[in-house]
């Protein structure tokens, strides 16, 4: 963990200039003019009253764009209140509005406590430019009495804010939600004040890794804050457990301290937050994510196509849903290294236990592979993989990566790359036993070793090979780097060949078996075997093994 400078709030900062205007007791406070994503109807703006009485706003009017706005003549603002002003209030007809993005979305306006802050939002017919613009705010005399301009188009979905009531400068709202309407603006600074910053999580052997970062937005450094980590019950609102807390640094005023802890957490999501002691601004205080749990992730790669031939058809990823329940796999995206594509649009669950093979085109891998019967879907992009290196990307609905594979080389003949499963999640990869890979059902795979060993492995040393079911086969497993060619043959006491399971073969056959047979195919006595492995220019490995009775 280790400190660093952050400096905030610099650099950022837009002048207005305010011609012939005096101190007002009502200024225009924050705007919103970039709406968030595509909508059309979110635009507002916010009026605070920096004076210790209520304020009449009978008289006063808005310059917005090329409109003019009269605020209701009966409306008031509280003492250090808000007021707002926005295009659409309720929603209908699906469209989104203020109530629905920053109320509780319930169709009527003040029955939650974050509605309740401020008066009801005034509805008006006015249209702000992205780019640039400008608010005033005039009374009955014509008399300017604040203004709030803006000079670029800024981040999709962040208001503009005054630094203060009696300031001039503005900047880009650097609250969590992209702005604080009805709140103290995110970017006056405080005497105490710490913020996360940001969450971060993976999962690492079954770990959850949590990194977070938190920044200081205050006048003076802090001392003594600390911050806690929980796991929130999904089916009881408030339920909480604690995993943990870390006492910050010192934290002088603009900096920022990034720390990391990880924790065992049950199933494979959990709900958490990362929360700080109290200082003068709660509202920055808390951050609610979905963390990995030791049973994350429940879709894995499982086997892709990422240099096709004609009669593979184009690329394809299969997918492999290792879990005891099904996965939907609606958010769900792949990908390479820069880019990714959404899967399906459409809720869809994979059963345990199953493959979904996502396709770059659907209809021509159902033509290379017509007896294919798992569940085939054509992802709403493709990156197109490297024919040479790259690397392939799974990622969940909450945007944690849920499995990634390299390969910095690949076959020019139509096999694909299969993962092995007797290694789990995390396992080792190699080339399809066969032109086009098994798309659909388990894998077989000749197996790459990425170490530099020449060895082979057996399950036990000795074997009974009689007919009775029972430990009838010896299952081998040789290990090598990449090579020009691998044997594995076996010899008797004599030093005899009896028997050739490969030969000068371009890869590792994926766990070869011997049943004890010579290659005659006739039953060979009891006795100790020599079971010898080599590869090319790499070595060679011996192992004895005896068959008993």
């Amino acid at each position: 963990m280790k400190a660093k400078a952050l400096l905030l709030l610099l650099n950022m900062a837009v002048s207005m200039v305010m011609p012939g205007a005096s101190k007002a007791a009502v200024v225009v406070n924050e705007v919103l003019a970039n709406e968030p994503s595509s909508a059309t109807s979110l635009e507002w703006i916010e009026l605070f009253n920096d004076s210790m009485d209520e304020y009449a706003l009978g008289g006063l009017y808005l310059l917005a764009g090329d409109r003019r706005i009269d605020l209701p003549p009966t409306d008031t603002i509280a003492d250090s209140g808000y007021y707002v002003i926005c295009r659409k209030l309720l929603s209908s007809d699906d469209e989104l509005s203020f109530e629905s993005v920053w109320g509780n979305n319930s169709g009527v306006w003040g029955d939650c406590d974050i509605e309740n802050g401020f008066p009801q939002p005034h509805e008006a017919i006015f249209s702000l430019s992205n780019a640039s613009g400008a608010v005033e705010l005039y009374n009955a005399a014509n008399s300017l009495l604040s203004r709030l301009e803006w000079t670029e188009s800024g981040r999709d979905g962040v208001s503009w804010e005054r630094v203060n009531s009696d300031a001039t400068d503005i900047l880009q709202s650097v609250d969590q939600i992209g702005c604080t309407p009805g709140f103290l603006n995110s970017v006056t600074l405080l005497n105490r004040d710490l913020a996360i910053d940001s969450v971060h999580v993976t999962s690492v052997s079954g770990a959850t890794e949590i990194e977070v970062t938190v920044i200081s937005r205050s006048l003076v450094p802090v001392s003594y804050a600390s911050l806690f980590f929980t796991t929130r019950d999904s089916t009881a609102p408030g339920e909480e457990d604690t995993l943990g807390f870390v006492t910050l640094p010192e934290i002088i005023p603009g900096g920022a301290y990034t720390l990391a802890g990880s924790f065992n957490v049950d199933g494979d999501y959990a709900p958490m937050s990362a929360t700080l002691s109290d200082d003068d601004r709660g509202r920055n205080n808390t951050v609610d994510f979905v963390a990995p749990g030791r049973e994350f992730p429940s879709l894995i790669l499982s086997e892709a196509m990422p240099n096709p031939v004609e009669e593979t058809g184009g690329e394809w990823i299969e997918l492999y849903n290792r879990s005891n329940g099904p996965c939907d796999i609606s958010g769900w995206q792949v990908g390479d290294g820069s880019n990714l594509y959404a899967i399906t649009s459409d809720s869809l669950a994979v059963p345990p236990g199953s493959y979904l093979i996502v396709a770059e085109d659907s209809s021509v891998f159902a033509t290379s592979y017509p007896s294919v019967l798992c569940l085939v879907v054509q992802a709403a992009g493709w990156a197109g993989f490297g024919s040479s290196c790259d690397t392939i990307r799974l990622v969940d609905s909450y945007g944690i990566e849920a499995d990634r594979f390299a390969y910095d080389n690949n076959f020019d003949d139509g096999y694909s790359w299969s993962r092995f499963y007797d290694y789990g999640y995390g396992g080792e990869w190699g080339r399809s036993q066969d032109i086009g890979g098994t798309p659909g059902r388990e894998n077989e795979v000749a197996v790459m070793p990425s170490d530099d060993r020449v060895d082979i492995t057996v399950e036990r040393t000795h074997f009974t090979p009689d007919g009775d079911g029972v430990d009838d086969v010896l299952i081998i497993r040789a290990l090598a780097p990449p090579n020009d060619s691998y044997t594995l043959q076996i010899f008797d006491r004599q030093g005899r060949i009896v028997r050739t399971l490969f030969e000068n073969e371009l890869y590792i056959p994926d766990e070869p078996t011997w049943d004890g047979c010579s290659n005659a195919g006739r039953h060979l006595p009891i006795g100790l075997y020599i079971i010898y492995f080599e590869a090319a220019s790499s070595g060679s490995a011996k192992k004895a093994v005896v068959i008993a009775r």
